[in-house]
């Protein structure tokens, strides 16, 4: 079936986007992170030390930072493993996706250094970084994960998100079209 409406979106439309779009807003503990693990609030250092990183999705992180959008790290032993930003409705470029209330924010990057994958980091980072956001007084957290990219919609998944909806988008004759699906609660 997926295949039969990747083919028909080819035919019909210059180029589509497909997304999970998924909610965290649980505040409760996570339970005890590994010792030397540590999640807090990116600060200049930070930024920083990223542009140094290997990784070149860590470096790129860097943008999110410059644009304004809040930073949250995960650290092993003071070296950061794992960053996220954060957009508020103020700073969100992508409410044809899925648009946000004012007492929410949305996930719009993570990365983790390349030598670090399977760790278990970003799902860490996800809730723990959640659990400040809702003691700052955010209602609810959502990210849009492209629909096949599994690896993250595990550590969403693992993190204790939950999916509320689908976003498909549509570009017919140089105009992108959005359709939005909340998922039934």
């Amino acid at each position: 079936m997926v295949s039969f409406i990747k083919s028909l979106l080819r035919v019909f439309c210059q180029d589509y986007r497909i997304n999970i779009v998924v909610a965290g807003s649980d505040a409760s503990p996570a339970g005890q992170a590994p010792e030397g693990v540590l999640v807090r609030a990116m600060t200049n250092d930070d930024t920083d030390a990223l542009t140094q990183s290997p990784t070149v999705k860590m470096r790129s992180a860097v943008s999110y930072a410059q644009a304004g959008h809040m930073g949250f790290v995960l650290t092993v032993d003071n070296a950061i493993q794992c960053v996220a930003h954060f957009a508020s409705p103020h700073n969100y470029d992508f409410a044809s996706i899925w648009p946000l209330q004012a007492d929410e924010m949305c996930l719009v990057n993570i990365a983790t250094e390349q030598d670090a994958f399977g760790k278990g980091y970003a799902p860490m980072l996800i809730r723990a970084a959640t659990q400040m956001l809702i003691a700052q007084g955010t209602r609810r957290v959502t990210a849009f994960i492209w629909w096949s990219n599994h690896p993250s919609r595990r550590a969403f998944a693992k993190a204790g998100w939950r999916m509320i909806g689908r976003s498909l988008e549509v570009k017919l004759f140089g105009r992108w079209l959005a359709f939005r699906v909340k998922t039934k609660n």
